[in-house]
């Protein structure tokens, strides 16, 4: 249904998707094409949930010049472009909508707010690491804690929702505690929010973060890093 509806939307832009891949049909794809996800958020779609959605990109050399991200279950649509973004309520049934409505990513804040949600796979094995507020209170880091969604509101999701969020690390081990972090990877994608699920990719951007804090970064060729040539 996808394929065919972007083919009639847009005539000779290829269009390339996990499951057209696996299904040995693999276009021709040049500098304009789209790039489809059928269906974000298996494992909550398998065990009949609401949280999976359907993604749909316009990549244009190399970078995405359009995008959308719609979940059927729900009916919440959210859209955008450079310098555009919007949201739209949509009817279930029908996927139609009356009016979309302007959104835009929360100003960047003038100091970094860390908040520490312990949002889950707890169980016997990790009880040890409960308590994340205290121990980076213990190390000197100013934290606010912040409910589970499972504890009430104020949530770490509302948080995020209304841009008091900029930056997210969320590690999590094994398939239970990876589908019950859809709500947050999801509302990150929505809002625009940085988000990393491994330990590398934080220690990474804590770094970059660090380096940027100390001035404007320089450009170097990869070769420089070597002392010898391969």
């Amino acid at each position: 249904i996808i394929e065919a509806g972007l083919a009639k939307l847009a005539p000779g832009v290829p269009m390339i998707g996990e499951e057209a891949v696996a299904d040995g049909r693999i276009p021709e794809c040049g500098a304009r094409f789209f790039c489809v996800d059928p269906l974000d958020g298996t494992r909550g779609f398998a065990k009949g949930g609401d949280e999976f959605t359907v993604n749909i990109a316009l990549i244009e050399n190399g970078e995405s010049i359009m995008g959308v991200v719609y979940a059927p279950a729900t009916g919440e649509l959210y859209a955008g472009e450079p310098g555009r973004a919007v949201k739209a309520q949509c009817d279930i049934a029908t996927a139609s909508f009356d009016t979309l409505t302007p959104i835009q990513a929360a100003p960047r804040p003038s100091q970094w707010r860390l908040v520490a949600s312990e949002y889950s796979g707890h169980n016997n094995e990790t009880e040890d690491f409960r308590g994340t507020s205290e121990f980076l209170s213990t190390h000197g880091i100013e934290t606010q804690r912040v409910n589970k969604v499972l504890e009430g509101r104020p949530h770490i999701v509302d948080l995020m929702k209304d841009g008091k969020i900029q930056l997210v690390f969320n590690t999590v081990d094994g398939a239970g505690a990876l589908t019950d972090s859809f709500t947050l990877r999801r509302t990150a994608l929505m809002h625009k929010i940085a988000y990393y699920t491994t330990v590398s990719g934080a220690k990474a951007s804590v770094e970059g973060i660090a380096a940027l804090k100390e001035g404007a970064l320089d450009v170097a060729p990869l070769q420089s890093y070597f002392k010898t040539t391969f």
